[in-house]
């Protein structure tokens, strides 16, 4: 049970942070090392993404929307962290219980 938590986060941190450590890298923050690491990564994902695509039956080059994909994905992270228990779905709004008060 523990496990699911962990796992889901470093996935995901696999996803988001190398585009992330690109930008900072871009804008001078890290220096040239984040810069090589994170190109380096984000060259691996889009060929790992343009297997899976492959295999999947669509074309490889959309593998090259990776960086894309993971630029939405934080940008939907972010947004769900900032709102927190909040939830809007369908013109409705509700409150979620904190994880303490659930089932």
């Amino acid at each position: 049970p523990v496990m699911a938590p962990l796992s889901l986060a470093s996935g995901v941190a696999l996803w988001l942070v190398p585009p992330l450590a690109f930008g900072a890298a871009l804008s001078g923050v890290g220096g040239e090392a984040l810069l090589l690491w994170s190109a380096t990564v984000i060259a691996l994902s889009v060929g790992i993404w343009a297997l899976f695509t492959r295999q999947m039956g669509a074309p490889a080059l959309l593998g090259l929307l990776y960086p894309l994909g993971a630029a939405v994905g934080t940008y939907i992270f972010i947004r769900s962290w900032i709102r927190g228990r909040r939830v809007e779905w369908k013109g409705r709004r509700y409150t979620l219980p904190p994880v303490s008060e659930r089932p």
